[in-house]
């Protein structure tokens, strides 16, 4: 199982697990910027979604420890 830290739409942190590649793990949500909140669980990745590679410096944005299998 394979998962991969993404940012969708510069407001959410958060993973994809290989298993499940449209729905999103949150970590984080800016709701300031309309992110998403962790507790609602899992957010669907749809065709207008943006979504990139996480960063060492989205972690520190967001305010969440970078974890032991990021790469």
């Amino acid at each position: 199982m394979a998962v991969k830290y993404v940012v969708k739409d510069e407001h959410t942190l958060g993973y994809i697990n290989d298993e499940y590649p449209g729905l999103m793990g949150v970590l984080f949500g800016s709701r300031l910027k309309g992110g998403h909140d962790w507790l609602n669980g899992p957010v669907h990745i749809t065709s207008d979604t943006q979504v990139r590679s996480a960063t060492k410096e989205d972690f520190e944005t967001f305010r969440v420890v970078m974890p032991s299998d990021f790469t």
